[in-house]
């Protein structure tokens, strides 16, 4: 059905339409939830050209396109192609007029991932710390969240464990307020945090984390405990 819409589309507003674009974007989110990046990004693609030939297109709907293009080129992964429209991308948010500091914490959140995918951690955690200031500052604690879990996870490859341990908890904290304490992102939390503490030889509160765990999951799927998983 996306792909006719597309047909008509570009049949009645031709190749450098604004509604041409709006298809494509549906068409590449489709892709993307089916795991298709090389397709998604083709889609991406075809919009970054179309925005540079219309005028007066809004800031934020050019840089959400290029945050599917980082998505999409790091998930195939082309890393270093994601990295360099990263790097362009948030130039482009600086010298634009867009005021959407959630789009901005969101470029800083993946091109911190990026660095973290090539194992920079020490930049990755500098850039995460971009990230972080900003969702602290409009108090976003959905995008936040994310943040410290990648945090925890790359101070965890740094052998940085009390940070990790701080970043672990500041999101299991956050999750608490977003889903509830028996939610799974609370129970992912406390995974990690079980994780990070057997990484360390502390067994006794990797144990304690760990059932905590598991008591959630036993509450979210009775039938189906996580011994059956």
């Amino acid at each position: 059905a996306a792909l006719k819409a597309r047909e008509l589309a570009l049949e009645i507003y031709g190749q450098g339409s604004y509604k041409l674009a709006q298809v494509n974007k549906s068409i590449s989110d489709i892709y993307s939830s089916n795991k298709d990046y090389k397709s998604a990004l083709s889609y991406s693609i075809q919009n970054i050209k179309i925005y540079d030939s219309l005028p007066n297109v809004y800031s934020e709907i050019i840089i959400q396109n290029d945050l599917s293009v980082i998505g999409a080129y790091r998930n195939i992964p082309k890393l270093d192609s994601a990295e360099y429209f990263a790097s362009i991308a948030i130039n482009k948010f600086k010298n634009s007029n867009c005021k959407d500091s959630v789009l901005l914490g969101q470029l800083f959140f993946e091109n911190g991932n990026i660095k973290s995918d090539k194992k920079s951690y020490i930049e990755s955690i500098n850039i995460y710390n971009n990230a972080k200031n900003i969702f602290i500052k409009i108090k976003d604690s959905m995008e936040l969240s994310a943040v410290y879990a990648q945090m925890g996870y790359v101070y965890g490859q740094l052998a940085d464990f009390e940070n990790a341990k701080k970043s672990y908890l500041c999101e299991l904290k956050l999750d608490r307020n977003l889903f509830g304490d028996n939610s799974i992102e609370v129970a992912f939390g406390h995974g990690s945090l079980g994780l990070l503490f057997e990484n360390t030889g502390d067994y006794k509160n990797a144990k304690d984390e760990y059932l905590l765990e598991k008591k959630i999951y036993d509450k979210l799927y009775p039938d189906n405990s996580i011994e059956q998983a």
